[in-house]
């Protein structure tokens, strides 16, 4: 039984790590924390009984705090060469990372071939 359970929670840390979505993983998370834990303390290991406590309020925290609504959707990404214009950032949301100061400094306004120069880098 004993062993069976750091297997279980073995094989959660493991899954949990393997997902995409942010709050599924902290509920995995949860989940491998609950069970490592009573594994740790039929087994007496105090510094891992601890750490799994710290692991378990820590992700219980952030799943009621509503605290992981970010999401890889949720960033825009400039996927032009140099001109913000030309090409764009890609809207995936309200958050852009686009240098603008180096977009404003590197952009012929005028031109029509913007993506021409990204081959001759």
């Amino acid at each position: 039984m004993t062993g069976a359970l750091g297997w279980i929670g073995s094989a959660l840390v493991v899954l949990s790590l393997t997902q995409r979505d942010v709050r599924r993983l902290r509920q995995i998370s949860c989940a491998s924390a609950v069970t490592l834990g009573a594994f740790n303390v039929l087994v007496g290991i105090t510094s891992m009984i601890v750490l799994n406590v710290v692991l378990l309020v820590v992700n219980c925290v952030h799943l009621f705090s509503g605290a992981d609504g970010a999401e890889p959707s949720d960033v825009a990404v400039d996927v032009s060469p140099r001109c913000q214009h030309a090409a764009g950032p890609l809207n995936l949301s309200s958050v852009q990372l686009v240098d603008s100061a180096r977009n404003a400094s590197t952009c012929d306004r005028n031109s029509s071939h913007a993506g021409s120069d990204a081959l001759n880098r």
